[in-house]
């Protein structure tokens, strides 16, 4: 009879463990996002600190379009049957990939195949900043989908580091860009997209 109960009281202390570690990783999260928002203030004027939020805009659009889906139905059929967690993962990193450079196309077209409309939608030019944004399109889809896969392993504490070290990057390399190379706008571009490239690998 006791055996029989070990299992559940493993598990139950499993879930404990990873619910306190998963709500003081969001707790230091929290503070690293106050400090990146207070840097972003900090050294952005208004004016760029404008552009900033209008270009944030479009990988914001990216990541709610997402994957349709397939990274919650990885989770859900996974969780039934573990045999099926690679070639979900695979397929959803693949349709990840696809619809990222879709993205990517559907705004160079807009970029360079109606530079008047896109100048008069952003009120922007040049457009650089949107052109270093698109690149982590397919980079940011691609690591939902296998952040999926971690979710349905049930590796938990390896999500929370990996969020940790992403975060802490981005601050750090916003700074260096910030202090050592003068850049305003394209010190955060530039921070986000290198934060994108580490959270995939």
């Amino acid at each position: 009879m006791n055996s029989s109960h070990q299992p559940n009281d493993s598990h139950r202390t499993s879930l404990a463990r990873d619910s306190v570690r998963t709500t003081l990783t969001n707790a230091a999260l929290f503070f690293l996002g106050i400090l990146i928002w207070v840097a972003t203030a900090r050294f952005l004027s208004t004016p760029i600190r404008g552009l900033l939020a209008l270009i944030m805009v479009v990988p914001g659009l990216v990541i709610r379009i997402g994957l349709l889906g397939m990274e919650h139905g990885t989770v859900v059929m996974a969780g039934g049957d573990r045999k099926l967690l690679s070639p979900l993962a695979r397929t959803a990193a693949w349709f990840g990939l696809i619809l990222g450079l879709v993205m990517i196309a559907v705004m160079l077209g807009l970029m360079y195949g109606s530079p008047f409309l896109f100048r008069r939608i952003t009120q922007m030019w040049p457009n650089d900043p949107f052109l270093f944004i698109t690149i982590a399109f397919p980079i940011h889809l691609i690591t939902i989908a296998l952040d999926s896969a971690i979710y349905a392993e049930d590796r938990i504490a390896e999500r929370n580091v990996k969020e940790m070290v992403v975060n802490g990057v981005m601050l750090i390399v916003m700074l260096i860009l910030f202090f050592g190379f003068g850049l305003q706008l394209f010190a955060v571009v530039g921070a986000y997209l290198i934060a994108n490239f580490v959270s995939l690998v």
